[in-house]
């Protein structure tokens, strides 16, 4: 465990970072298009080429016919818009929440309630998971980069401590990043699907970021329990 624990650990947590960035880099400049949490679809219904109209009967919204065939795609920093004639892109920001009220021009109309709480609740849980990839991506190269010095530096402190529990700090924060991130989107996603069943208006999750997510978890988690062997190991025989 002395000689490869270490070696392990460090490309574990290189794994970890890498898969981590591919998350925060989807959407930014183009890089990565298909890495979005969720999209947004509107076409026109069959019964209807002036408006979207939600579940007939049960709630009324509509929504401008110069909204029909557009996309929206929706990232961790970003979302971007896709029409007929081109693509657009918001500026990244670390705390990003996308508005659906806004865009689709419905700030006018009354939203029904469980519409209302997966808004909400996404609003209010976006701004926190920006912030939590950022310091457990900080924490896992930091990890990385604390054991790469222990070795090539002679002088440099040898204890696996620092490295484990930048590494368990980096594990809790992907953790509650991606929990986070999964229930807040499959949330908004069902509000999305039950309020405009069959009106044109599709939301889906997607796939590939939320794979990547928990695979930077899983290498995290491996990282800390590498590290946390090795200082029991430094522990019980020096």
């Amino acid at each position: 465990m002395k000689r490869w624990g270490p070696f392990l650990a460090i490309g574990v947590s290189l794994f970890c970072v890498l898969f981590g960035s591919f998350v925060g880099l989807g959407g930014v400049k183009s890089m990565f298009p298909n890495l979005f949490f969720m999209k947004l679809s509107l076409s026109p219904p069959s019964t209807s080429s002036s408006l979207v109209e939600s579940i007939a009967g049960r709630v009324n919204i509509s929504i401008p016919d110069t909204l029909l065939s557009n996309e929206y795609d929706v990232y961790l920093w970003s979302s971007r818009t896709h029409t007929k004639v081109s693509s657009t892109c918001t500026p990244p920001k670390s705390q990003f929440s996308f508005d659906p009220v806004q865009v689709l021009h419905l700030e006018d109309q009354q939203l029904p309630s469980i519409l209302v709480a997966s808004l909400e609740t996404y609003k209010k849980a976006s701004s926190y998971v920006g912030p939590l990839y950022i310091v457990a991506l900080a924490c896992s190269f930091a990890s990385l980069f604390v054991r790469t010095c222990s070795i090539v530096v002679p002088r440099f402190p040898k204890t696996p401590l620092f490295p484990f529990l930048l590494s368990l700090f980096a594990c809790i924060l992907l953790l509650v990043a991606s929990v986070l991130t999964t229930v807040t989107f499959a949330a908004l996603v069902g509000g999305f699907k039950t309020v405009f069943q069959g009106s044109g208006v599709e939301a889906a999750l997607g796939r590939d970021v939320f794979i990547l997510i928990w695979i930077a978890f899983a290498f995290s988690y491996l990282a800390a329990g590498i590290w946390f062997l090795a200082l029991l190991v430094c522990i019980c025989f020096g």
